[in-house]
Formats: C-alpha cells, sequence, structure tokens
C-alpha cells in the first residue's frame, strides 16, 4: 500500500531489507556527491533527495533513519 495516508505516493512501511539497502545507496551516493567540490551543501541535500524519491522513498525518513543508525553506532564504538 503506497501512501494512502500521506498523499505522497511513497510506501508508509518499508522492509528492514529495503529500508538497508536504501540508506547504503543513500551513503554511496552522498559520498560520490561528495566527490564534486562545485556543488555546494543545498545543492547535494536537493540531488539526495531527488534521487531518494525517484526510487519511491521518502528523503526525510531515510535521513531519520541514518541519524538513528548514526546514533546507535556512536554509542557502541565509546562503550
Amino acid at each position: 500500500i503506497y501512501g494512502i495516508e500521506s498523499g505522497e505516493g511513497l510506501p508508509e512501511k518499508y522492509t528492514a531489507r529495503s529500508l538497508d539497502e536504501m540508506k547504503r545507496l543513500v551513503v554511496e551516493r552522498s559520498a560520490e556527491l561528495d566527490k564534486i567540490t562545485t556543488m555546494t551543501a543545498t545543492q547535494k541535500i536537493f540531488q539526495l533527495t531527488d534521487y531518494v524519491e525517484s526510487l519511491g522513498f521518502s528523503f526525510s525518513e531515510i535521513a531519520e533513519e541514518l541519524m538513528i543508525s548514526n546514533v546507535g553506532s556512536n554509542s557502541k564504538s565509546t562503550s
């Protein structure tokens, strides 16, 4: 069922596998964009947003998941 509640036409619930794959793809794409020295941070965010949404995901949800993953990784590495 796609985006019935949000009206965005994007999945409301992701499987763990699809979410993990999407996070991996975003990190890879972000690294590619970081190599482009003429692109501003704002332009990179717009590029990532378009990329994520073209694959049927919500950028804000993926970004939130990445931040949660990062916080969890940081707390494990400092324990």
